[in-house]
């Protein structure tokens, strides 16, 4: 017919599908859609629907008995397998016939290969969505380095704050500390000139005691604001201790929230090569990490003691605050890692802690119970004591 010649010629298949009887006649091009000739497509409706992906089958099908009821114009995209055996993509096209009672008895339609069509179409869709997949990756990692940018710009506001407050610390311990000798020396001075028996006494002696404890606080703030060298010197971890808790009194009561200390410190331990100056870091780093913890109030034991056969010294500081999961322990002591909000800290406390802990060839390892408590556990090698010539033991001093 003049039709199937024009359809013929555009290169698509023509075909004439008979309702009733599910009969389809094929033009001759459908052997270059499909890979069949005309004469193996004999098999009608049954034939075409055994044809179609299983994948398209469903909706295929559905679409055209729509349009058959409706008497409706039709155009779907579905697969047909080919001959070759691969699913091809096709466009197939057609309308609907009423026959002389008004019921749908024909439909004329054209069918082509868009199958090269369909596969660029797929692998540009797949390319817009490798792209939309870059540019959320490019976005998460901009948003990651900006943020990283931004802690690095607190942490060297911090630093130079912290810059700041040394020098100060170190002016006002300079400052207090002659004033301070001169104080206790003319309280000892009144003190032996007073009757033992009189009132005054006893204050004399409390007053003593405050300036002596006002001139350790003075000491020790002096001794962190210094600037340390990288001398290792015998340590007790128990001076250490105490000295750093003279002058941080304020971590265990705020907003009127008390944490409790308890002290189990072995008097026994040997002495470590360390660097006090950086140890009270250690310490000052670890209590404030605890009592953060512990918002509310809480329970901080403090313990030293031996490890290893006696080749060791250990401390512990074990409280009852919130805890840490185990999906952060891997990350607390990665630089700028911190789970308090924003303006609370840059995440450098345990960073710097695991770094001069290492320094000492000491290890630190954490047990922690989500919303129970956490324990921080770090052990340093025993300091080694040389003999003199004259078989007695020595202090042993070293430059690292």
């Amino acid at each position: 017919t003049r039709y199937e010649l024009v359809v013929e010629a555009s290169g698509q298949a023509a075909y004439d599908y008979c309702v009733a009887t599910g009969g389809i006649i094929w033009g001759k091009s459908i052997k270059k859609v499909l890979g069949y000739s005309s004469q193996e497509m004999t098999g009608g409706f049954s034939q075409w629907k055994e044809m179609l992906h299983p994948g398209d089958r469903e909706a295929t099908l559905e679409t055209l008995y729509a349009a058959e009821k409706d008497c409706a114009y039709w155009d779907h995209e579905y697969r047909m397998r080919h001959k070759k055996g691969e699913y091809r993509w096709v466009r197939d096209r057609g309308f609907f016939v009423r026959g002389e009672k008004g019921t749908v008895e024909r439909q004329l339609g054209m069918i082509e290969d868009i199958n090269d069509r369909k596969r660029n179409e797929i692998e540009l869709k797949s390319a817009r969505e490798l792209v939309q997949r870059w540019n959320k990756e490019l976005e998460h990692r901009v948003e990651e380095r900006t943020e990283e940018l931004r802690r690095s710009q607190g942490q060297l506001i911090q630093a130079e704050k912290l810059s700041s407050v040394g020098q100060l610390s170190a002016g006002v311990a300079h400052e207090l500390n002659s004033p301070l000798t001169g104080l206790l020396t003319m309280l000892g001075s009144y003190l032996k000139k007073t009757d033992k028996n009189k009132a005054e006494y006893n204050e004399i002696r409390e007053m003593i005691e405050a300036s002596k404890h006002m001139a350790r606080i003075v000491k020790d703030l002096g001794t962190f604001a210094r600037e340390t060298d990288d001398v290792f010197t015998e340590t007790d971890l128990n001076e250490v201790i105490n000295s750093t808790l003279n002058f941080i009194p304020h971590l265990f009561r705020k907003d009127k929230k008390t944490v409790r200390l308890k002290k189990e410190l072995n008097t026994s331990i040997p002495a470590i090569k360390g660097n006090e100056s950086r140890l009270r870091q250690v310490v000052l780093n670890l209590i404030t990490n605890s009592c953060d913890a512990m918002p509310e109030g809480g329970k901080l034991t403090i313990r030293t003691g031996k490890t290893d056969g006696g080749k060791g010294v250990m401390m512990t500081f074990e409280d009852t605050g919130k805890g840490i999961s185990e999906e952060n322990i891997k990350k607390v002591f990665e630089p700028f890692f911190t789970t308090k909000q924003p303006g609370e800290g840059v995440g450098l406390g345990l960073s710097i802690v695991h770094g001069i802990i290492a320094t000492h060839s000491g290890r630190i390892k954490i047990e922690s119970e989500k919303g129970k408590r956490t324990k921080f556990t770090v052990i340093f090698p025993a300091a080694k004591r040389r003999r003199n010539n004259n078989g007695k033991k020595r202090k042993d001093t070293d430059s690292r």
